[in-house]
This record gives structure tokens, sequence and C-alpha cells, in this order.
């Protein structure tokens, strides 16, 4: 009989593996060391010892001692923790590891191969008595492998160890510099955040390292409330109803990991990262059973209990008693992940029950929010969220303060298997907020998974959930280095493809979006009203009724033709008599036929449908009934289909030719049922079609098509039959097809919408993550107690540096990744004393990544020193000037329109302007604005502007407010207001006199121009500077200006600011140009600049030749470098 339990035996082998390992961790570090960056192994070295005197006999003798940590710094790893006969090359382990990664585990295969090459090379393995040993290498290999992966992880656990201190380290510092350098400005970031509807806070480190993405935020508390029936029309309607929460995750279960009980325990070894330990989740269970005991609490929810229920009964990851495994064969049976919507996993929980039972799902919640913030608000996708939830909101599995935190959907894929009205609160496609995310991550783990089946259910228990573990965590590291790749993948072939294909669709129905949302809302509350199909019992004595109904209509025939006859022939006092009689009978048997229809309560049950005809009724609940039917088989179809489709592209694993042809038999075996369902649907349609009056006011149902190809396609599938006859006219949404289909595309872009914003966050995260763990390593390297682990730590840095690269994309440009290195290497050197502390306030200008301005040139190499020479070059012709030079030489070139009643203000000297804050003006943008030809970005205006700003030191009760490039793309894509907010709050517009607004035109060219706004004049007035002087093009851009000033008069007044009324009627605008000031294509940005310069001074206007606009790029030039030097 095979032994389960681990002997004791067993246990001192285990025993001393772990009693070794910690021994051997400096020599594997020395070893490392010595091979880091080259290939192979290094040689034994030999030492020889003389005799100093010369006068000791000698004696030689050969003596092989071969300690552990001498094997090791050598290369090589015992396969045995005491007496080992043979060692393993570690190189040869590290290879094996990383085919791991991307395999299976394939000691036997390893084993195997060894062997032979040794045969054939004339090395047979022979034991004592010569004879051939069977399989020589398979038990050592096995040892060396498990206990070397212990001995890897040793040295990571070191460097996370260091860096955590680091960063906690840092963060200290950071907190102790905003308490006492500068305490008015911590009170004033403390009154911001009071302001604002997101919270500070961090999620834990264990998360960050899994998904910077979900997890690098520092804001948190979006919500999940619904603000489309504020009344707003769909211009002036916002995303913050839209969030979604501020985590998405996944959960499912796979039967497919099990363990065979036969298989057998091992000593414990191994204490896995990802598995939520068994005690909490066997807590969960105890706390859900004594939940489930008491009283269920009251709750309202917006799904209908029947289609609750129903959706309960498709599923069987619904019903918890049912065995999806051998009991008794099978000691765990399963696995439970859950994962971001990255597909990263980030906690897994073994199934050692027979069904899906709950606690998991509650259990792998819980640990996830251990580690999120107290605001943070998570939306969990699983492919029964809609029962999960119900479970939730009656019993109340988890605590309130979790509750109102927790939002529940179900997948993508699984949807569609649910009943209608539980997909319009529970489908993501459907539901505002959670944008393109699907939450079918789990299906994709799986996939990576199946390679370990064979071996994990074979494997000692423990070994199994160490190879799950560490196989998890490699597919993190992968998952984790294309973050970048993923977030473009889903801006291009997400976002900007369904964006296009909605917008088309938009465009080709000629339907407004406010009318369009209006008819939604009227869906949703429709629907969300109606009850599921009749109970069965109705729907027979209902066939019952309708059976006795037909009979007596057949006597009453009869009678008549009876009657006739009668009054034709001799009349008969006995015959009349008789047909009195039956006539008599007949009355009672309709008035029991009508007693018997009125004890089915069909009133009751849909007074809906009071007053219509019996058999009308009846054909409308079978056609109803029918139709839900169809549509759970035409979604398993679909469902097959894909997955055979996804296998033989590679989409998925293949499924083998068997299996293949097995399961497309099967689908058309079901196929021609499916088809005659539809006939028998479409024939109710035609019945229902020849019964029906107008004045029922019932809308009809649709004939569905009998080609599955075109069915799927069908929008009218997924709705159930109406059964509520409309008080007025039939709903545009119920009745038109154009309308169901603009539905479908304005969701789509609301989908699309959310989703850009939502990437634009994760990017955002990633380069923060990117520069606090950049700058916990340049600290760490910088520490001496971290000298044993400097070469790790220089690994690390390396792959930073690496990562960035794949990280970058159109929503984080490069400079940003580039600004937070330097700032990483600043933190380090000032936390060390390397630099003085003096801190160094950047000024963070926002701007939007993309491709390279028509016409502009870069160049092709940017080095430090050509940069700072020429920085110096013009720093000291400026110092060589006069104080009264200064002003002639800067910019001089600005030419008086209109003088203001404002006096102009002096220069500041040259001191004083290096002695103003420094600020970040990226490297290639430094050479459009040097290069003449090429012209300006983001951030040559923005970064320009805040120079001329800074320049010309305005006081602050007259400073104007300079808004950046960035707001009125915001404000045209619909973006949300907190999104502006946070791009708009620091200048105070709301307390300024007047607002610059720089304008980047992207139709029918690329072209810079400008507006200002004057919120204070009476009247209120917007000026707007265009060097083309186009008339089309400042009547367009100032409506859209005059929109966006009060979208930000109406967010300052909810951010709780005084603000000035606005007058709807009583605006003036007017052009700064009036005739063409530019005759090429790339100087407009230029002109933008030249004429905040003159703003800035007072004047309401500017006049150049473009001689002399060169002049003043030139000199813009100069004042750039002049403030980015530093001191």
């Amino acid at each position: 009989m095979r032994r389960i339990q681990p002997d004791d035996d067993s246990q001192k082998l285990y025993g001393s593996w772990l009693a070794l390992i910690p021994s051997l961790v400096p020599a594997y570090l020395g070893y490392m060391q010595a091979v880091q960056g080259r290939m192979g192994q290094s040689g034994f070295k030999q030492t020889e010892h003389s005799c100093p005197s010369g006068k000791c006999i000698v004696k030689e003798s050969t003596i092989l001692c071969l300690y552990f940590d001498f094997l090791v710094q050598n290369g090589l790893f015992p396969a045995s923790p005491s007496a080992p006969r043979m060692a393993i090359s570690i190189d040869l382990l590290d290879f094996y590891s990383a085919l791991f990664e991307r395999s299976a585990d394939a000691i036997t295969a390893l084993a195997g191969a060894l062997k032979t090459m040794y045969v054939r090379r004339g090395f047979p393995i022979l034991n004592e008595q010569g004879e051939p040993i069977q399989d020589p290498f398979r038990r050592g290999i096995g040892h060396a492998v498990q206990w070397y992966d212990q001995l890897r992880s040793r040295p990571e656990l070191m460097v996370e160890n260091a860096l955590d201190e680091c960063l906690e380290f840092i963060y200290s510092a950071n907190q102790v510099c905003s308490t006492t350098t500068s305490p008015d400005a911590n009170k004033e970031t403390t009154k911001e955040t009071t302001r604002s509807s997101l919270i500070s806070g961090s999620c834990s480190r264990l998360l960050q390292k899994r998904c910077a993405a979900c997890f690098g935020g520092v804001r948190f508390g979006r919500t999940y409330s619904r603000h489309v029936s504020c009344g707003c029309t769909d211009s002036e309607l916002t995303l913050r109803g839209r969030d979604g929460g501020d985590v998405h995750v996944a959960l499912d279960a796979t039967f497919s990991q099990r363990h065979n009980a036969s298989a057998g325990e091992s000593p414990w070894f191994y204490e896995p990262k990802y598995f939520v330990p068994k005690d909490e989740v066997d807590a969960a269970g105890v706390r859900i059973t004594a939940a489930r005991k008491k009283p269920a609490r009251s709750y309202e929810s917006q799904v209908p209990e029947a289609a609750l229920d129903e959706c309960e009964k498709s599923y069987d990851a619904a019903d918890e008693k049912k065995e999806k495994t051998h009991g008794k064969k099978f000691d765990d049976t399963g696995l439970m992940a859950l994962v971001c919507r990255h597909d990263v996993v980030l906690f897994l929980a073994n199934i050692d029950t027979p069904g899906e039972q709950q606690k998991y799902a509650v259990a792998l919640l819980d640990k996830l929010f251990e580690h999120l913030p107290d605001a943070a608000t998570v939306a969990a996708f699983y492919d029964i969220g809609c029962v999960l939830d119900r479970s939730v909101q009656l019993y109340g599995l988890f605590p309130d303060s979790i509750v109102k935190r927790l939002l529940f959907a179900t997948s993508v894929m699984h949807a569609y298997g649910h009943q209608w009205a539980c997909q319009l609160v529970y489908n993501p496609r459907l539901r505002e907020g959670l944008g393109l995310s699907e939450g079918e991550g789990t299906e994709r783990v799986w996939s990576k998974f199946r390679k370990l089946i064979g071996v994990t259910r074979s494997s000692a228990r423990k070994r199994r959930i160490w190879l799950l573990d560490r196989h998890a965590d490699a597919m993190n590291r992968a998952v984790r280095e294309d973050l970048g790749i993923w977030i473009r993948g889903r801006l291009k072939n997400g976002v900007e493809a369904r964006t296009l294909a909605a917008t088309q669709e938009l465009a080709s129905l000629d339907i407004g979006k406010d009318e369009l949302r209006k008819q939604w809302e009227a869906q949703r509350t429709a629907q969300l009203s109606l009850r599921k199909h009749a109970p069965a019992r109705l729907r027979k004595e209902l066939d019952s009724v309708l059976n006795l109904q037909a009979e007596l209509t057949t006597v009453e025939t009869s009678l008549v033709r009876l009657q006739s006859s009668i009054e034709a022939g001799d009349e008969h006092p006995i015959a009349h008599e008789y047909v009195a009689s039956l006539k008599r009978s007949h009355a009672r048997a309709v008035q029991k036929v009508e007693g018997l229809y009125a004890s089915l309560n069909v009133p009751q049950e849909f007074p809906e449908l009071k007053g219509l005809p019996l058999n009308f009724v009846q054909v409308l609940l079978m056609a109803r009934d029918l139709k839900i039917n169809i549509r759970k088989r035409a979604i398993g179809s679909f469902f097959e289909w894909d997955k055979l489709s996804r296998a033989a592209g590679g989409r998925d694993q293949p499924l083998g030719t068997k299996l293949h042809q097995q399961t497309q038999k099967a689908i058309t075996r079901r196929t021609p049922a499916l088809t005659a369902a539809i006939r028998k649907f479409n024939g109710y349609c035609d019945q229902l079609a020849t019964m029906h009056q107008a004045e029922w006011n019932l809308p009809l149902p649709q004939p569905l098509p009998t080609e599955l190809a075109i069915l799927r396609d069908d929008s009218s599938l997924l709705a159930d039959v109406w059964i509520t006859p409309s008080p007025t006219a039939v709903p545009r949404w119920l009745q038109d097809s154009t309308v169901r289909n603009g539905i479908r595309a304005m969701l789509t872009l609301d989908r699309c919408l959310e989703e850009r914003r939502r990437l634009g966050d994760e990017a955002d995260n990633l380069c923060r993550w990117y520069g606090r763990e950049l700058a916990a390593v340049e600290l760490a390297l910088r520490l001496p107690k971290f000298s044993v682990i400097a070469f790790l730590l220089l690994q690390k840095k390396e792959e930073l540096l690496l990562l960035q690269m794949r990280w970058r994309t159109p929503l984080v440009s490069a400079h940003r990744f580039q600004s937070r290195t330097e700032e990483a290497v600043r933190i380090a050197d000032r936390l060390t004393g390397a630099i003085a502390a003096a801190p160094i306030k950047w000024v963070c200008v926002p701007s939007e990544d993309g491709a390279p301005e028509p016409g502009a040139q870069t160049s092709e190499g940017n080095d430090a020193d050509e940069e700072v020479v020429i920085a110096h070059d013009t720093l000291d012709e400026l110092l060589s000037l006069d104080e009264s030079d200064i002003e002639d030489y800067l910019l001089d070139s600005v030419v008086i329109v209109e003088s203001p009643s404002s006096p102009r203000h002096d220069f500041p000297d040259v001191e004083m302007i290096q002695r103003t804050l420094m600020f970040i003006f990226p490297p290639n943008d430094l050479d459009r604005l040097r290069q003449p030809q090429a012209m300006l970005s983001d951030d040559c205006i923005n970064s320009g502007a805040e120079a001329l700003l800074r320049y010309y030191a305005i006081p602050i009760n007259r400073r104007p407010a300079i808004l950046s490039t960035r707001l009125m793309s915001l404000h045209r894509a619909d973006a949300d207001d907190d999104s502006v907010w946070r791009d708009t709050s620091r200048t105070k517009y709301w307390e300024r006199h007047y607002w610059i607004v720089p304008i980047h035109r992207l139709s029918p060219a690329a072209h810079w121009t400008l507006a200002v706004v004057y919120p204070h004049k009476d009247p209120q007035q917007i000026a707007y500077f265009d060097s083309f002087a186009s008339q089309s093009t400042w009547e367009a851009d100032v409506k859209d200006v005059y929109k966006m000033v009060y979208r930000l008069h109406r967010i300052a007044e909810e951010h709780g600011h005084a603000v000035a009324d606005l007058e709807r009627d009583a605006w003036v605008t007017y052009p700064l140009a009036t005739r063409p000031l530019q005759t090429n294509a790339v100087d407009c940005g230029v002109w933008v600049l030249a004429c905040i310069a003159a703003l800035l001074q007072g004047y309401d206007g500017v006049g150049l030749t473009e001689q002399q606009l060169s002049e003043f790029r030139c000199r813009m030039t100069a004042l750039v470098l002049l403030m980015t030097m530093r001191a």
C-alpha cells in the first residue's frame, strides 16, 4: 500500500535541507557576483600551501574534500543535504527554472536525457555490483531543483526587504519635510484633499509589486453612483458617475487542477506567496454558515427575484452542493483565482470541497481588502456575480464598510447566459463605469496553468502548491513586463477601433445622443419591471381551459345546426325541450370554464393582460417561454463555436483532433433542435400578428433568423417577449431597430470613454511606481548596509531602466519617465547627504504624448555636454549685459497694439531669474523651440508660458490663469470633471481676473490659437487670437470656449469656491488679429507665445513682422535655457 503521509525519514530529510539552505546563501551570493555579466561557471580554485622555513619534510597526499559552500561557490548545488554523491550545475538549474516558467515541470524528461547523453558518450552509470542503474538522476535532480529554488528565493527576499526599508525611509523623510520645512504647503495640501472627492492613500506594497498599473495609484474613492438621470443633456453629462470603482478584479474557479489523494503528502518546505491559508478560507465558510442561520436582511434588488433564481439554476457554480469531482479519489479538487484586469494573479485559493462554495470567493475578496486603503472601491467580475451579490446583501457576508465599496458584475463571456433583466444590471457592457473590462482574465490564467495538470495531479500535496505558486509568480513577472504593450493594444484595438465604429454608426442614424440616452433609460426601467415567464402550473392549466373552450365551441356549433334542422322540419314539442335542455347544459359548462379561467388568476399574475382574449394570452406566454429557451440554447452554441475557433486559431489551448471532432459533432446534433425551436417561435409570431388589434397597444415579438451566424448579431435575441400593453404609443426603443442600434453604439462610446480614462490612470500609476521603485533602488545602492547585495541591486536597477522603455505609451511620454529617473537620483543623493538638501520644486506641466507635429525636426543627438555648453554660452551672453539691457535683449520685440490702463512692470535682474524655481523643459521640446522650422509642441507652449509668467513677476492679485493646452482637449473629449479639475485647480482660475487658454486645432491642419477670457469685465468678454486671422476658425472655437467657461465655473462652485456670476447673453467676443500675421505653416506656436508675452505686460495684442518673430524665438530660447539652468 502506498504511503500517504510523510514518514520520519522524510521529515528528517526535509529538516536537514531547511537547516542547510540558509548557510549556503553567502556562497551563492559570491558565485552569482562572480558570474554576473558572463556565461558559464568558473572552475575550481586550488589553493597551494608551502612551508615558510623550507625545512619541513614534504609529504604529498591527494585528498578531495568538498564542503557545501565550496560546491556552491564553484557553481554546483548538492543533490543531498548530507554526503552528496552528485552535484548539479547551478547554470543548468537556472536554465531549468527558466524552462519551467514557459513549459511544465519535467524532471523525468531532464533526467532521462542526461542519462542518454552520458551513455552515448561512453559513461554508463553503474551500481556497486556493476549493473546499469535504471534511473540514476531523477531523484537527485528533483531534490536539487526543489531546494535550489529555496536558495534562489533567499537573495530575492533580501532585495525586497532592502527596498521595503528604503521606501519606508523615503516616505518618512518626505513626511518630515512636509510637516517641518513647509507647514503652510502641507496645510494647503490637506485643504485641497478635503475638497476633492478622492482620498489620498496607497495600496500595500505586495499589491503594487504584483500590478503597478492597478495598485500604484495614490487617490481612491471612485464611486459607482449613476448621474444619467440628472436632467442634463448629453453634452453636459459628466463621467463622474461612470468611474466604476478604483480596482477591477475577476474571480473564477477551475476543477481541472485536481490532486490525487493517492499521491500523498510531503513535509512542509515552502511558504506560498499567492495562496490564501486554509484556516482563513475555512473561517470564511464558518462565517457564511453562521450568517445564513440568521434571518435574511431586507434587500430590494434591482433585478426581479425570479430572474436571479433562473440565473442560479443556469450555472453549476451557483450550486454549492453539486459535486464536480470524485470526492474519494481527489483530496484537492480545484483552484479559485483572483486576478486583476491585466491577468495578474493576485491571490489563489485551494478548493478542497466537491463544489464551488461561496467561501472561496469571500476569502479571496477578504484578502484583497486587507491590502487596500479604507477608501478604495472594487468592482468584482464573477460568472455568478448576481447570485453572490444577492447573498452578500441578504446575509451580510462582508462588513458594511466593505459592502458599500464592493460592486459585483458578471464576466462578459458568461453575461449572455444570464436572464436579460440580470444583464441590464450586471452585464459590464451595459453598466456604467466598467469601461472595456471583461472579467475573463481567469480563463486566460487557467489556460496558462493547463500545462501543469499532469504534473501537479500526481505530485505530493505541498509540492503541488509550490509548483502552482511558483508558476503564478513567473506568469506575473512576464505580464508585468508587458503592461505597456497591454495598454497600447487596448488603446488601439479596443478604444480607438470601437470608438470609430460606434461613431460611424451614430453618424448614419441621425438620432441625437440625448434622445438615445432617454430611450435607454426608458428601456431599462421598463424591462427591469417585467416579470419572468409564467409558472409551469399556469401554462398547463391554461392549456386545459383552452381545450375545454374548444370543445364547448364545437358543442355550440352542433346545437345551432340541430336547432336549424328542427326548425326546418316538423315542429315537435319534445325536440324543442331537448334543445333547450342542451342549451342550459352548455351555458352551465361555459360558466364552469369561465370559473376555471378565473381561478388561474391570470389577471392577478399578469394584470397587464386583463381583457385580452384567452387564446392570444396563451400564445403570447408560450412565445415568451420559448424565446427564453432559444436564447439559452443559442448562446451555448455561440460559446462552443467560439471555443473551437479560438483553439483552431491558436488563441486557446488546442483541443486535439478527436476532441475537436466530437465537440463539432455534438454542436451539429443540437443545431436542428435549435432551428426547429426558432421556426416554432416564428410561427407564434405569425399567430400573434393575425390576432393582434391595434387598440391593445401591445408590441408584438419579431421573428428570429434561422441562420445562427445572422442570429448572433440580432439584438432582439436578448430581449424578452413584451407582455405589457403600452398606455400610449409603442416606445421607440421597442419598435424602431435603428434606435436599438443607436443605443448599442452610444453604450459602446460610453464604455470607450471610461476605458480611455482608466488607461490614462493606469499609465500614470506605472510611471509613478517606476519612480518610487527606482528611488528605493538608488537609495539602497548608496547605503553600506546593503553592500552584500549591491550587485543584485544593480541588476534590479537595470531591469527597471529597461522596464520604463517597455512601459512608454501614448498616454505617458518618455520625458515623464526620464524626469522620474532623474528625480530618483536626486532623492537618493539628498537622503544620503551627497548634495545639499535644499528642495527643488518641480512644476508639472501636463501634456498629451503623441506623434510629432507636422514640420517638427528632432535632433539626432541630445548629449548633455552639448546642452550644457549652449546653456552656459547663453548665460554668459546675458550676464555680459547691463541690467537695463536685459529688457531689450529678451523680449523687446513685443509691439504695442492698444495701451492698457495698467503700468508696465519692471524686469527682474538675472540674479533674480536664477533664484526662481526651476522647472522641466524636455530636451526634444527645447530642440523644437531652438530650430526655426520646427512647430512647437504642447510642452513648448505650456513651459514657455510658465517661463514668461515667472519672468515678468506679476503680483499674485493681478496674475492671470494660464490654463494648459490639455484643457480644451479634455473638454472636447467629454472628459470627467475630476480630470478637468486636476488639470486646472492649481491655477486658481476662479480668483484670476482673466484666463489665457491655448488651443490646439487638429483640422483642417495642426494649428495653434489662443483664447483670452475676461469673466470679471462688464460686459464679460472672450478675445481670440489666430495668426491666420481665420473668421470661421475663431467663431467655432469661441463656442467651445464659452461652454468650457461655464463648466469651469460650475466645477469651482462644486468644490466650494466663491465664483463670479456669469451672464448667459451678455458676452462679447472679438478677434485680436484682423489680418493674417503668419505665412508659413510652423510659426503659429511662437505667435501664441508672443501674444501671451504681450498680455502679461498688460497689452491687448501683439504686432510683429515675421522677421521680428524669429528674433523673439531666439530670445525665448535664451530665457528658457536660463531658467532651466541650475545654480
